[in-house]
């Protein structure tokens, strides 16, 4: 049996991969994940050499790839989404390709390879929020976040699919998972290590009702309906302990030794749903009970977040490979500064004395990397693109995270596949289906037409436009204010 888990390098994905290669000997597992700021393959690492696991980086909305992968496996589970409510309030464009058209790249592939089972994992957000009573899994959604909302979509889409075209389609819709390596923007991962920090606590509303599920539970559960479940149908999966946001923050103070004292009330989230509540007799009918207790699985989150700090404190640190203030890493440094998602450890650069940034070190050459511990990833900006191709290999073979950088005023249209370490320019255009490779570098202005490939370590200067269907090949550098015209290809390493 193959099966290809998406987002398996994501909290629950984790816990997933490694149930199916501890219970199930003669199985093999693709893990594909793009490794955005949730996916860590630090959580993995355990198992990155068992023979019977693979794991591919790359992104779901990726046609291409994804067809490639459903021609090899009998199975596939979906995990892959953009799940956190506050950011997708804040901007929903990440949410709505990633949960809405990523679902279906997915759908197209599992048509088109006859993929046995395709399982789908939701959750408890898209029937929106009951003050009274259950939701049971044929209630109408009504979901009232843009990230709700997106997973909502794909459940329709998919379930269209499951009428139009007969796919082997199963749903999961599960409350609210907690357990070890969550990431610290949910509420239980954030509270314990801002505490673990001597830092308060930010409670924007103490009364909302959720349903929390241990992972290891939910993750057992998506293994029984994989298994034992009826394709075409939707199973709730809830832990049967709701709980007041006040309720749990109270328990993560008590496993700390800490008292009230430790809460900061800040405003609270837009279109607050106020319960959460699930009817699971379905589930429970077929012979699936969750196992372990609020109690016993609070305390043993707690306890790893209190063993593990190596694994948190990294998170979203970053170094920027390049430190030329009036260069690539002056508009890096200022864009991440801007976006605010990523602590900077400081940056690398061949010239010790380069003009930098100030307040933020060199922490070593880029010619030989130091010691790179406690980091998770890196941006590269670097205008060299040769340069840019070799650091960008010595940063991976640390085990860094090369991230994508786009900068808020650029312009991505749905269906533009972006590849790691790429940086956007402020200003620049991005239209439909482009394909962007990784360690690109596309200036400020420019405008890039539909159906255009640009493959790894291109430079598209200022100004430059790239009409539609041309083929930027391999490490070509484009300077300021070209046109490349419809159906041109331009040769790997030519310079214009």
């Amino acid at each position: 049996m193959r099966i290809l888990v998406t987002g398996g390098s994501g909290f629950i994905g984790n816990c997933f991969v490694k149930l199916l290669l501890e219970k199930y000997p003669s199985y093999q597992i693709i893990n594909l994940d793009k490794l955005t700021y949730a996916g860590n393959r630090d959580n993995l690492r355990d198992v990155e050499h068992d023979p019977r696991y693979t794991f591919v980086q790359g992104d779901i909305c990726d046609p291409h790839l994804v067809n490639k992968l459903c021609q090899e496996v009998d199975w596939v589970v979906n995990f892959a989404a953009e799940t956190h409510v506050d950011r997708s309030i804040v901007s929903s464009d990440s949410f709505v390709r990633t949960d809405i058209f990523g679902m279906y790249v997915l759908l197209e592939a599992v048509k088109r390879h006859n993929v046995k089972k395709f399982l789908h994992i939701s959750t408890d957000e898209v029937y929106g929020d009951i003050l009274e009573g259950s939701f049971k899994e044929t209630d109408r959604m009504l979901p009232s976040s843009p990230y709700s909302a997106s997973k909502a979509a794909a459940e329709m889409l998919a379930l269209s699919y499951l009428r139009t075209h007969t796919i082997p389609l199963l749903i999961t819709r599960s409350s609210n998972n907690y357990g070890p390596y969550q990431h610290p923007e949910k509420l239980i991962p954030c509270f314990a290590t801002r505490l673990l920090q001597g830092k308060k606590v930010p409670l924007h509303n103490p009364t909302p009702i959720r349903d929390w599920i241990y992972v290891q539970d939910n993750c057992e559960a998506v293994d029984f309906v994989l298994h034992q479940g009826v394709i075409g149908e939707v199973y709730n999966i809830g832990g049967n302990n709701e709980r007041t946001n006040l309720e749990v923050t109270q328990e993560i103070l008590r496993a700390l030794g800490k008292d009230s004292s430790w809460i900061e009330r800040v405003s609270d989230r837009k279109g607050q749903d106020m319960r959460y509540s699930l009817d699971c007799s379905k589930i429970h009918t077929l012979g699936w009970r969750p196992k372990i207790s609020f109690q016993a699985g609070i305390e043993h989150t707690i306890e790893w977040y209190k063993t593990h700090p190596t694994w948190w404190n990294k998170i979203n640190k970053i170094v920027i490979a390049g430190a030329n203030r009036a260069g690539h890493a002056g508009v890096v440094f200022n864009t991440l500064t801007l976006l605010s998602d990523h602590s900077i450890a400081g940056f690398l650069d061949k010239n010790p004395h380069v003009e930098r940034p100030s307040d933020y070190p060199i922490l070593g050459s880029t010619e030989e990397l130091p010691e790179l511990g406690g980091i998770e990833g890196a941006v590269v900006a670097i205008s060299d693109n040769v340069g840019r191709a070799a650091v960008s290999r010595r940063l991976k073979e640390k085990g860094l995270k090369l991230l994508t950088l786009i900068h808020p005023h650029a312009f991505l249209t749905p269906g533009v596949l972006v590849g790691e370490g790429t940086f956007i320019g402020p200003g620049a255009v991005i239209n439909a289906n482009v394909r962007i490779g990784n360690n690109v570098i596309i200036s400020a202005g420019c405008v890039v037409n539909n159906d255009v490939i640009i493959e790894d370590g291109v430079y598209v200067g200022p100004g430059t436009v790239v009409d539609s269907r041309a083929r930027l090949r391999e490490a070509c550098f484009i300077d300021a204010g070209h046109r490349i015209k419809v159906d041109e290809v331009v040769a790997a390493g030519e310079k214009r």
